[in-house]
């Protein structure tokens, strides 16, 4: 019972990671590397804020020279510099656009960012959606969510599978819907 709550909570964890695009690493990236260019992209940002202070403080005390010559009546004999030019802001890392998550039979599933159009059988996966916010990107139910209360816009929305049967999907009503993702429950038993 713990391995089924255990897998049900990694799920859902990775659902909401999924969902939410908070994403540490996609495939193909090591977390080495990731850590790597977040720590090479925080060293720049600190180097560029160094310069910034420093100009700052340098224009500063050019103003400050400027403001004591002309109290004494002199003019300054050099041109002062132009305003630096704005430098160019450290480009922002690209999001991953896909995620890999291992699903409820331990195999991995490489899914593509972001997910847009959900269909999904289970009561199960109705709450998670709804209690992630992600309700509204539903395009396909379960049979059995038809309360227009806890879910609404549950009578526009098609069921992927046949009545007394949260297993018996309609693959053909799936694969019209489109959707990014589809998620079922699972009976807990593996079968070889």
């Amino acid at each position: 019972m713990r391995n089924r709550i255990a897998k049900n909570i990694s799920i859902a964890l990775a659902l909401v990671l999924m969902l939410t695009g908070i994403v540490g690493c996609s495939a193909g990236v090591s977390q080495s590397e990731y850590d790597e260019a977040v720590a090479g992209r925080d060293a720049a940002r600190a180097q560029a804020t160094k310069l910034e202070s420093n100009l700052a403080a340098a224009q500063a005390e050019a103003a400050g020279l400027r403001k004591d010559l002309a109290a004494k009546g002199e003019k300054p004999t050099a041109t002062p510099p132009p305003a630096p030019k704005e430098e160019p802001k450290p480009k922002e890392e690209p999001k991953p656009t896909t995620i890999t998550i291992t699903d409820g039979l331990g195999r991995e599933v490489t899914i593509k960012k972001p997910v847009e159009r959900i269909a999904f059988t289970h009561s199960a996966s109705a709450e998670a959606l709804k209690i992630l916010g992600a309700w509204d990107r539903v395009v396909g139910r379960d049979y059995l969510i038809t309360s227009e209360l806890l879910f609404s816009g549950t009578s526009e929305l098609p069921a992927v599978n046949m009545s007394m049967n949260t297993y018996n999907v309609n693959y053909e009503k799936v694969f019209e819907l489109h959707p990014d993702i589809f998620l079922t429950g699972s009976t807990g038993y593996t079968w070889t």
